[in-house]
């Protein structure tokens, strides 16, 4: 991978997802599937669905995002809810190390604080480490992306 443009396209596809989550003692788990689908060349969407267990809680749930290309960084931005546009995470990355592509963002909302760890191995596999806290939140949220392939190992799209 040898640059920002070529990892942001490497992000198109069908993803498995799985996150594990953690908070005061319980611990839960989120698994289904994630789709980045091209909306340009500097724009995807991103959607997430699939079961959750968490709490007593069992269910269907949901994100979608939209994450842009820039000059230098990889920007997330939310695409529902009231806070929809609006900037979640900033992501640059530094080419000259591995094969494994490391960034780090805090992001600040209200009285909480949402810590991103991130690593990429381009057309591998995606790891989200989240750590949040605030007056009302303290957990963990891990989510491990891999690319769904076909039989020739191509990933579906």
């Amino acid at each position: 991978m040898t640059s920002l443009f070529d990892l942001f396209q490497s992000l198109e596809g069908r993803w498995t997802l799985e996150r594990a989550i953690y908070s005061k003692g319980i611990s839960g788990s989120f698994k289904g599937h994630a789709l980045f689908s091209k909306i340009s060349d500097t724009e995807m969407s991103y959607v997430e669905e699939g079961d959750m267990s968490f709490n007593g809680y069992q269910g269907q749930s949901s994100r979608k995002y939209i994450y842009r290309l820039t000059e230098c960084s990889i920007l997330i931005h939310y695409d529902d809810g009231t806070n929809r546009n609006q900037i979640l995470h900033e992501l640059k990355f530094d080419f000259s190390q591995s094969t494994l592509l490391t960034s780090c963002h805090s992001h600040v909302c209200g009285g909480d604080v949402y810590d991103l760890d991130s690593s990429i191995s381009p057309y591998t596999s995606i790891t989200m480490n989240y750590k949040v806290k605030g007056a009302q939140k303290n957990y963990t949220l891990t989510s491990v992306l891999i690319p769904i392939k076909n039989e020739e190992g191509i990933k579906l799209k």
